[in-house]
């Protein structure tokens, strides 16, 4: 598998400050997305082999996972942020369009998503399916600061970050742990996972 860098321009991925912080510790390496309302005509899919996290801070999101959040782990409303900090990115190892429930049941060990939530994902839309990425994690050495502006609010899984420069960082599972991952996912699917040249 290719090692794929961040390079500017660089994109963002939206998702629960929750599913951020799970991925930055390495307690999941995988990203389950049905798409928001506002992607557009040709729907979601997983465009980019390599973004950034942008943590979101809805309420509900803490209903929707299988993990206790202390009151010091939440944040306030999305609408009162006036910045954006970036604590790392993600590169995209493999990614794949599930249409079986089953197997998306058998992912649970992988992820903390509330099953509840993704059967309601999954049945949404004309189409019974969820969109996987399979992703390696880098955490920033210091987190990137960058001030909220409108356009990025909505129901959007992408925007376009305006930086041109990005702090070092360590990839978050060293080979080991992520050969042990790897190999357990890959033997869980039945879906082959498609990845990026």
């Amino acid at each position: 598998m290719k090692e794929h860098d961040l390079q500017p321009p660089y994109v963002a991925f939206k998702e629960w400050h929750v599913i951020c912080d799970a991925l930055l510790s390495g307690e999941q390496s995988i990203i389950l997305r049905k798409g928001g309302i506002a992607e557009g005509r040709k729907g979601f899919a997983f465009q980019h082999n390599a973004f950034l996290l942008f943590p979101t801070f809805f309420h509900s999101q803490y209903d929707g996972v299988r993990k206790e959040i202390s009151d010091e782990q939440r944040h306030d409303s999305e609408e009162d942020r006036e910045t954006v900090e970036f604590s790392g990115f993600c590169s995209v190892e493999g990614h794949a369009i599930l249409s079986d429930w089953g197997e998306i049941e058998r992912l649970e060990p992988f992820h903390i998503w509330q099953p509840s939530l993704l059967q309601e994902r999954f049945d949404y839309g004309n189409q019974s399916a969820l969109h996987l990425a399979v992703v390696k994690t880098h955490r920033f050495v210091a987190p990137l600061q960058v001030s909220y502006i409108k356009r990025f609010g909505g129901c959007r899984s992408w925007v376009d970050i305006p930086e041109n420069e990005v702090p070092p960082y360590n990839t978050v599972l060293d080979d080991k742990s992520w050969a042990e991952f790897y190999s357990g996912l890959v033997n869980t699917l039945t879906t082959n996972l498609i990845q990026y040249e």
